[in-house]
């Protein structure tokens, strides 16, 4: 089997789906995704973590993010700005053919310096550093994080990372990259003083594949099945007087 291409709109395919697309025997379409699984080319949705019976087709060869959850939380108020903590996590698929022997890590902004940055990943790693300036050439920081053991093509790793950012009043943004294909994202932002009141994509989505909530000082940007590379921009009233 060297191709699989399932027309749905759904991150989660059930079997039989895949049956009507294929026009193959149930006997016969379980050998082939049993052999397509050990290619890689299809995942069950609860190997992935997802609660949903069914199977997901892949593609693409660029590695693929089952979950992703990024928190925004304000730590420090002044009349001049906002400290934000910004946290990430994700757990992705090493869906190249070579195994993955570490990470990189990429981000720029309105950074805060002299702060820990804080990494960790399912390898083991708990990595601290004090985040100076020089390490972060044109306030872009570049990091090449080693694993203390390498992920083989078709499994699955997790990491993230923690690190500060000034937000300044009245009206300030924050972009959220996402570089990878990804199943399931979610947005979490602390508005005890950030009032989130535009959401904007660098690329089309559906519309029915996100969702946006906001209650007891909470702003949560729930999604699915996103292609990339796709930019997230949140537009925020700073209530910090």
């Amino acid at each position: 089997m060297n191709e699989i291409s399932i027309k749905e709109d759904r991150t989660c395919i059930p079997l039989s789906r895949i049956k009507e697309e294929t026009n193959l025997p149930l006997g016969e379409l379980r050998k082939v995704i049993k052999e397509a699984e050990k290619m890689g080319k299809i995942f069950s949705c609860q190997d992935l973590g997802m609660n949903e019976r069914g199977y997901v087709v892949v593609n693409q060869q660029m590695n693929l993010t089952i979950y992703r959850k990024d928190t925004l939380r304000p730590i420090e108020v002044t009349k001049d700005y906002v400290v934000v903590e910004y946290k990430m996590n994700e757990k992705f698929v090493n869906m190249s053919l070579d195994y993955i022997n570490r990470i990189n890590i990429s981000f720029y902004g309105d950074i805060v310096w002299n702060k820990e940055f804080y990494y960790f990943d399912s390898t083991g790693n708990k990595i601290k550093k004090l985040l100076e300036k020089d390490l972060c050439p044109n306030d872009i920081c570049v990091f090449t994080i080693p694993l203390l053991k390498p992920v083989p093509p078709r499994s699955i790793i997790s990491f993230g990372y923690v690190t500060y950012y000034y937000l300044y009043p009245k009206e300030d943004y924050f972009i959220f990259e996402i570089p990878f294909p990804t199943l399931k994202l979610l947005i979490d932002v602390d508005t005890t003083i950030l009032d989130v009141y535009n959401v904007r994509f660098t690329m089309n989505v559906d519309p029915t594949s996100y969702s946006v909530s906001r209650k007891s000082n909470k702003f949560k940007l729930e999604s699915k099945n996103l292609s990339s590379p796709l930019e997230i921009i949140l537009n925020m009233h700073i209530n910090n007087l």
